[in-house]
């Protein structure tokens, strides 16, 4: 049913933000047709707080650089598939805020939880390690 279906929507989505990893730098090169950047192939060292300023800060970002991307419009043309990149990783950033939010990541959230599970295991290490 739907409601089923949302749910496991919402839980795919927070599992993403909590895992996801900045995007790498771009390569510098003379072209100028747009190239998406490479997502890394590991997840995130922050907590679920840092984690949810990331994905807030990130999604500013992109609004700001896609406003100037729209206002410049010096090659339409070339520059349709940035436009369309920027929309959707304003999307999927403001997204995964919002679903960090409603699961506890916001402002009551510990400073210390660590936003994944195994980060638990050595978190509680670091605090109580052994004799």
């Amino acid at each position: 049913d739907s409601k089923e279906l949302c749910s496991w929507v919402e839980t795919i989505n927070f599992v993403c933000a909590a895992y996801s990893a900045p995007p790498l730098a771009g390569a510098v090169g003379s072209q100028r047709k747009f190239q998406r950047p490479l997502l890394p192939c590991t997840h995130t060292k922050l907590s679920m707080r840092e984690q949810l300023a990331d994905h807030e800060e990130r999604a500013a970002r992109l609004e700001e650089e896609l406003a100037a991307l729209r206002h410049a419009r010096e090659h339409p043309h070339s520059q349709r598939d940035k436009d369309h990149y920027l929309v959707h990783e304003i999307k999927r950033y403001r997204t995964y805020a919002y679903v960090m939010r409603m699961r506890g990541g916001g402002s009551g959230a510990d400073d210390n939880a660590p936003a994944l599970p195994e980060r638990a295991a050595a978190h509680a290490h670091a605090q109580n390690p052994p004799p």
